[in-house]
């Protein structure tokens, strides 16, 4: 069975754009033209992370706002005010 994480992304405005991160997850940094694009990016980046972590048995530190959930499949979302 493979674990399953729950992970709070952030948008914010930048500059024109969207940027999105997890603070939770160091690394994941994505921009966007849209706020669901920056958010699709940031998801993508803290998937791969999350697999590259696993497959090479590296630490997942857990904290509130990235935890292993047992029947939670989807990433949940936090946007600023936009």
């Amino acid at each position: 069975m493979s674990r399953q994480f729950l992970v709070t992304l952030i948008v914010e405005p930048d500059a024109g754009k969207y940027y999105a991160y997890c603070p939770g997850l160091r690394g994941v940094h994505a921009d966007g033209e849209t706020p669901e694009e920056a958010l699709a990016n940031a998801r993508d980046g803290a998937i791969g992370i999350l697999r590259t972590r696993l497959r090479h048995g590296d630490p997942i530190e857990e904290g509130p706002d990235l935890e292993t959930v047992t029947s939670l499949t989807s990433l949940k979302s936090q946007a600023s005010d936009l």
